[in-house]
């Protein structure tokens, strides 16, 4: 019977930003203690939910770029609370459900600004590379920057795979700026003034976005302050600059490094563009549901050595970075029964695995409760192995009750972003057949020529044996006998 990996149940919605350290990928390090959360577990809900939107929330590495703090889980916070702020007597929600809310936990520099400059940048809400006409959110240069650098271009943060499942997000409208000329003191408010909303109309269809002043003030301070000054997609005041005589000029509203808001008084403003400095900071919802597998960041796909005896003990994370395995791709990956000539290591024929780099035959063993607690890659596919058979050494690893899956994956290393197949359960035979042994008969070793003991190669299990029954397992090589030395 030919099995096939699936794709999600009900169709799932068909998805790395510093550097990961370069380890061989096969090789994984293990890197984490032996108490605190598993170091790999199905799906998101038990690694990511917990801490979401806490001063100890996780942080998840995801594109070229670095970590980002989850702020909310399915629209809540670790507590399953949701996450709102109050306008006008009203309580609305601030983040969207059935996703995951990421914030990036450093700031990304936008532009340096001299002197010359600094007048033009300065003269709207968003177009801060050269003068515009408008203020709004939607042909603002800062939307088109984020874009760019994290969605569009050639070396872009996220690659296709990730963008796939970004869950567009909608952006309320139709704000005022937080002051203007005509209302005194700046430091207030307008009484229209929305902390959620940008200027202009809806947007309907953002990937990435900047945090408004509600989203900020609904954040803890630890989170709030970072390595710099990043901008709110919330407009800030509209000000006419002291005895000038020029028309009122709109400011951004930014957080400083202490986690102050700028953006709302002459003299703040002057220290803003002072520091000539300003980033950004996106954030972006992401759909849980094509995630297969977060791991710990570092250490947590730890396999032994590539082959039959790669199944490793998941451990513990002892700290709150983790890493994804996406489902994406390998749909052609399938494979057959599965059969055993001795009850303790199953020979596995597969077919369509994907040609590409860090690409592996990989498998996990769960428990009856669903925990992963064996994982390991199995076999490296290379253009000359997308078709063949992987070996699994089972004895002592699969107990009453556990689950073995099989997967095509493509395995990038810690802090990077994996790709694979729907884990697809292997049915475990039930009576092992026999072997189908081939004959190798001893040879003389002679002067200056290697001989061998006789020995016997099953070709079903391709293990090897000193005897035709398979009772007594060798190792490979282990029948040479070296020949003697010339005499001179």
């Amino acid at each position: 019977m030919l099995k096939r990996s699936g794709i999600w149940a009900a169709a799932a919605a068909v998805l790395t930003m510093v550097m990961a350290i370069a380890i061989a990928p096969h090789l994984a390090l293990p890197a984490y203690a032996d108490s605190g959360d598993p170091a790999m577990v199905t799906g998101t809900e038990k690694a990511l939910k917990k801490n979401a939107g806490k001063s100890n929330a996780q942080i998840l590495y995801y594109g070229s770029k670095g970590g980002w703090y989850v702020i909310a889980y399915d629209g809540k916070d670790g507590d399953g609370k949701a996450i709102t702020y109050t306008h006008k007597g009203k309580t609305k929600n601030l983040h969207t459900s059935g996703n995951i809310t990421l914030l990036q936990k450093n700031v990304d520099a936008f532009g340096s600004y001299n002197d010359a400059t600094l007048t033009n940048l300065w003269g709207t809400q968003y177009g801060w590379f050269k003068k515009k006409e408008s203020d709004e959110w939607v042909p603002s240069l800062v939307r088109v920057a984020i874009e760019d650098g994290y969605l569009k271009k050639e070396n872009a943060r996220f690659d296709i795979k990730e963008q796939r499942i970004i869950s567009p997000r909608t952006l309320e409208g139709e704000n005022v700026y937080y002051s203007d000329h005509d209302h005194q003191p700046y430091t207030k408010p307008q009484p229209d003034f929305d902390p959620n909303k940008i200027l202009g109309r809806k947007v309907v269809d953002d990937e990435l976005w900047l945090l408004s002043e509600a989203e900020v003030l609904a954040l803890p301070k630890n989170i709030v302050k970072t390595n710099g000054v990043y901008c709110l997609r919330t407009p800030g005041m509209k000000l006419q600059e002291p005895f000038s005589g020029k028309a009122p000029i709109p400011y951004i509203r930014c957080v400083s490094t202490d986690g102050t808001f700028r953006g709302t008084s002459y003299s703040d403003l002057e220290m803003c563009k002072a520091a000539r400095l300003h980033g950004l900071r996106p954030a972006f919802d992401l759909k849980p549901n094509d995630i297969i597998f977060t791991s710990a960041a570092v250490g947590g796909k730890e396999s032994g050595n590539v082959g039959a005896d790669a199944l490793t003990l998941v451990g513990k994370n002892s700290n709150n970075e983790w890493k994804v395995t996406i489902w994406d791709g390998h749909g052609d990956f399938s494979f057959g029964d599965a059969t055993t000539c001795d009850g303790k290591r199953l020979n596995i024929p597969y077919y369509s695995a994907a040609k590409e780099n860090n690409g592996f035959i990989s498998a996990i063993i769960k428990d009856a409760k669903g925990n992963i607690k064996y994982y390991g890659r199995l076999k490296e596919v290379t253009s000359s192995s997308t078709y063949g058979t992987v070996y699994i050494n089972i004895d002592g690893k699969l107990r009453k009750g556990d689950t073995l899956l099989l997967f095509n994956e493509q395995y990038n290393g810690d802090k990077k972003t994996d790709y694979a197949s729907q884990p697809t359960e292997v049915e475990i035979p039930a009576a092992a057949i026999s072997h189908d042994m081939k004959y190798y008969p001893a040879v003389e070793p002679g002067c200056g020529k290697d001989g061998s003991s006789e020995y016997w190669e099953c070709r079903k299990c391709s293990r090897f044996y000193s005897d035709a029954e398979g009772n007594n397992e060798i190792t490979e090589g282990s029948w040479v006998i070296k020949g003697r030395s010339h005499t001179p």
